[in-house]
């Protein structure tokens, strides 16, 4: 779920970034929101990377709970981070309840929190590693 609404959140900031000018131009042209962009689209290719990995894991039938908590934390709180740069590339219409963006905002500071919160995955993870090697 997290990787949906961040993913359609960088699509609406994507789609809006080419179409709101600043100074004569997109502001998808202005260095810092092209790096947001670069960034959001990161993580939103990192977050599958991990969530398949997990999965693959999983469907094995392997012991996966150290990549699962892994895949929730990473994707969650990640996820997070690209809904709130996306609100930022949007500005004041990232806040506005006639967009989109707002709901997901609102949508995404859920998701480190159920099915186990942030803080819960991490001691998962701490507690069912062991060294590699």
């Amino acid at each position: 779920m997290s990787l949906g609404i961040a993913q359609a959140a960088y699509a609406d900031a994507h789609d809006y970034s080419r179409q709101r000018e600043q100074f004569g131009v997109s502001i998808e042209n202005h260095q810092s929101i092209a790096h947001m962009l670069a960034d959001m689209q990161v993580g939103l290719y990192a977050g599958r990377l991990v969530l398949d990995d997990a999965a693959r894991l999983a469907d094995a039938q392997t012991r996966s709970g150290v990549e699962t908590s892994m895949a929730k934390l990473f994707t969650t709180e990640t996820a997070k981070t690209i809904v709130l740069d996306a609100q930022t590339v949007m500005g004041a219409y990232g806040y506005a309840k006639d967009f989109d963006c707002e709901r997901y905002v609102r949508d995404i500071l859920a998701m480190p929190i159920i099915g186990g919160s942030s803080a819960i995955q991490r001691n998962n993870i701490h507690k069912w590693s062991r060294p590699r090697g």
